[in-house]
């Protein structure tokens, strides 16, 4: 559409011209609902949530991905700083200090509470309520309500498992030091209770799931111990056929191919040649390449021996491929039959994957 657009400015052609080409473009470009076209004609969003929803990496450190600070900021990086820019654990380290005599708030918070409660600010002066900090990090501030937080917890190894709960739901200050020097299938194990119930604030239905995970994995279990008991059981092959009864049907099965594949293109209503004709002269250029192609390729095959070949043909809705496809069938049924040919056997087969392609062609 762009493009149509583009050619209808350089050519000077009249708006309403350059209109009918892009409605032309846009109903045979591609099948859409009325829907999409209209938001994507109007520029609206195709998706709009109204919770936030932020993922939490729990992996390593060192298996994490980060977004690598511009060329500028690499050059005037302090000795020891990192070459990516700062991600929810490093603001979450750089969280405010309890207060000498407060009941502990920043101290026992979590990095899921931290993330899913306190959104980073960029532009201070603009906010109200904003808490600065540590170490020269930024500014945060408290949400309204409580985002939906992301976390990937499916590994494969238990240690890593364990790992990812134990960056999640304990505090820590240094992640190195507090979570990843340690062995932390030890270390959750002298918390498995605190875990668990800060887990259970993210996870309402996880012990319904778990139970669900559980009966599934039973299941599995049963099958799996039917399938290896049906496996022990003998199997003794007795053909209860005669020999005669299966000849006889092989002999009627093979006449029956033989029959339907003769009367194959029975009652398929053929073109005349002046429609064929017209209808060729009606093919745009890439179009004429191809079947032109096509058509000295067969005539080709038909005098000399066969030359197997393979033609693939793409295109959008609407560029006209079935209408090609059709001239090329009607073509080799107006081919002429070679001296030796059975007369009976079908001068080409049309197959398709899909009913509806199958009707079109």
């Amino acid at each position: 559409m762009k493009k149509i657009n583009e050619e209808g400015v350089k050519q000077g052609e009249p708006f309403k011209d350059t209109l009918k080409k892009l409605s032309k473009a846009l109903d045979k470009g591609r099948e859409v609902s009325i829907q999409e076209s209209i938001y994507r004609a109007l520029g609206l969003p195709l998706t709009k949530f109204s919770s936030v929803v932020k993922f939490i990496n729990a992996n390593h450190p060192e298996h994490r991905e980060g977004l690598l600070r511009s060329q500028a900021e690499l050059e005037n990086l302090s000795e020891g700083e990192s070459v990516f820019h700062n991600s929810i654990h490093t603001y979450y380290e750089a969280r405010p200090m309890d207060s000498e005599g407060d009941e502990p708030y920043w101290d026992d918070m979590t990095l899921s509470y931290f993330a899913a409660n306190y959104d980073i600010v960029y532009n201070p002066s603009r906010r109200k309520d904003v808490i600065k900090l540590r170490d020269k990090k930024g500014f945060i501030v408290k949400r309204g309500r409580e985002c939906v937080i992301r976390y990937f917890l499916k590994h494969e190894h238990e240690q890593e498992y364990y790992r990812a709960l134990c960056v999640l739901f304990l505090p820590f200050r240094q992640e190195m030091r507090d979570i990843h020097s340690k062995d932390v299938v030890e270390l959750y194990f002298q918390n498995e209770r605190e875990i668990d119930d800060r887990r259970q604030h993210f996870e309402k239905n996880r012990k319904f799931t778990d139970l669900l995970e559980r009966a599934e994995e039973e299941k599995l279990g049963e099958k799996d111990q039917e399938a290896d008991e049906e496996e022990e059981d003998e199997f003794v092959e007795d053909e209860t056929t005669e020999k005669q009864s299966i000849e006889d049907y092989i002999k009627d099965a093979k006449n029956q191919a033989k029959k339907a594949i003769s009367n194959l293109s029975a009652g398929v209503p053929r073109m005349s040649v002046d429609e064929f004709l017209q209808k060729v002269s009606q093919l745009n250029a890439m179009q004429r390449k191809i079947f032109d192609d096509f058509c000295e390729r067969m005539l080709k095959n038909a005098s000399e021996e066969p030359d197997p070949f393979h033609l693939y043909i793409a295109g959008e809705a609407g560029t006209g491929k079935s209408f090609l496809v059709k001239l090329m069938i009607e073509f080799m049924h107006r081919l002429e039959k070679s001296s030796g040919q059975d007369p009976d056997k079908p001068t080409c087969l049309v197959l398709a994957p899909t009913g509806v392609a199958a009707f079109i062609v």
